[in-house]
């Protein structure tokens, strides 16, 4: 599981610009001085990306199998592309109370204030204005202890009780297709593996 400051959202577990705004506003009707409160906010910015570097992220959509948007963002284009099959329950079983499922909100970032009751819900906000509410999402959120902050976690899991099923693109590139097969035979030989958008199994 990877840390969220390597996401490419750089506002990944940041308050919204309403938030910030509106926290602003508090100070300077309090008489705090524009530099007061420059400092009060970029205090706050070095806890959310404090944050950003101590939360390890792992993303789950309900997205049509077909998207290309999720070919594209998270496999680099289908020639590479795997998918993992598995269900919130599964989830839930093998990974334990130590780790968050959080349903993931689309919200505009500009125009929306942020629950304030946990310190992980600003984690739970998707601010890209793009995606639609068909590609809900389930966020995994654990605070990373004893290792090193912004660094990748291992998370031990038993593929039996975890994947439902993997599948490959059809236009996977050879060299993929081949590497993925054997990991499956080697470390998960009951899983069903196919090609998208048929039931058809490798051998």
């Amino acid at each position: 599981m990877a840390p969220a400051s390597v996401f490419d959202d750089s506002f990944e577990g940041h308050y919204s610009f309403l938030d910030h705004g509106n926290w602003d506003s508090q100070l300077e009707n309090l008489g705090l001085d524009q530099k007061s409160r420059k400092v009060a906010r970029d205090s706050k910015d070095v806890i959310a990306n404090h944050n950003q570097s101590a939360v390890v992220v792992s993303c789950w959509t309900k997205a049509d199998e077909h998207s290309p948007r999720m070919w594209r963002e998270y496999a680099g284009g289908c020639q590479n592309g795997v998918i993992v099959e598995t269900t919130v329950r599964h989830l839930r079983d093998e990974l334990g109370s130590d780790f968050l499922i959080i349903p993931v909100i689309y919200a505009d970032y500009r125009q929306v204030g942020i629950p304030k009751h946990h310190l992980l819900i600003p984690f739970s906000i998707n601010k890209n204005q793009n995606m639609d509410g068909k590609r809900k999402c389930v966020l995994l959120v654990k605070w990373i202890k004893g290792a090193r902050v912004g660094s990748p976690r291992c998370v031990d899991v038993d593929l039996h009780n975890l994947v439902s099923r993997i599948r490959l693109h059809p236009g996977v590139n050879a060299e993929t297709n081949n590497k993925v097969k054997s990991l499956v035979k080697e470390h998960a030989p009951f899983l069903e593996l196919g090609f998208l958008g048929g039931s058809q199994s490798f051998t």
